[in-house]
C-alpha cells in the first residue's frame, strides 16, 4: 500500500520548509489551484474578490507565486500553475498555521455555505495505534484518487479537502501504553 501511495504522489512536487514559507497562507494554494480554472486574471482585485480576501494579501501572494516559479504566464499571456505541490511533512510554524487558517476557514464554512455545497463527518473511534503508519498512507491515498476525480473535466471552482486524524484522550491519564 504504501509502494502504491508513492507513485500516487510522485506527480506533486515535494516543497522544502523554506519554498513553502512564501506561500503558506491558505490564499497562496487557492490562487494556484485558481489558475486552472477558465478566464483565470492575475488582476489581484479579481483574485481578492473571489476569494474573499484583502487586495493586498492578494497581490503579495500572487507576487509570491510568480517569483517562486509556482505559477508563470504560457505562450498565450494565460497564468498557469507550473507544480502539484506538497509540503514535506515536518513540524514547522508555517504549516501549522496552513492547517489553522483551513480550520477556520472550515468554521465559517460549516455555518455559511448551503449544505449540498459541502460535506463536514467524522467517526471517533478507539483505535490500534500500531496501525496509525497504514492509516495515514490510507489518507494520503484517498486524498490523491479524490483530486483525480474532482480535477477530471472542466474546473469551476477551488475547494479544499481536509481530513483530520489525531488523537483524543492521553492514555498516560489514565495508566495505559
Amino acid at each position: 500500500e504504501i509502494k502504491k501511495t508513492e507513485s500516487l504522489y510522485g506527480q506533486f512536487n515535494r516543497l522544502k520548509l523554506s519554498q513553502f514559507s512564501p506561500v503558506s497562507n491558505w490564499y497562496c494554494m487557492a490562487i494556484l489551484e485558481l489558475t486552472e480554472i477558465p478566464g483565470f486574471s492575475d488582476d489581484s482585485s479579481q483574485v481578492a474578490k473571489r476569494l474573499g480576501i484583502d487586495v493586498k494579501e492578494a497581490e503579495v501572494a500572487l507576487n509570491q507565486l510568480k517569483t517562486v516559479g509556482m505559477i508563470s504566464q504560457d505562450e498565450n499571456g494565460y497564468w498557469r500553475k507550473n507544480i502539484n505541490a506538497s509540503v514535506q511533512d515536518a513540524p514547522s510554524v508555517e504549516v501549522r498555521k496552513f492547517h489553522r487558517q483551513h480550520l477556520a476557514n472550515a468554521a465559517v464554512a460549516i455555518e455559511e455555505q448551503d449544505f449540498r455545497r459541502r460535506h463536514f463527518s467524522g467517526v471517533t473511534m478507539a483505535i490500534n495505534p500500531g496501525k496509525l503508519p497504514e492509516a495515514i498512507s490510507l489518507i494520503k491515498e484517498f486524498r490523491s484518487r479524490m483530486s483525480s476525480l474532482l480535477e477530471s473535466g472542466e474546473r469551476k471552482s477551488v475547494y479544499h479537502l481536509a481530513i483530520q486524524l489525531f488523537q483524543l484522550d492521553d492514555p498516560q491519564e489514565v495508566g495505559h501504553d
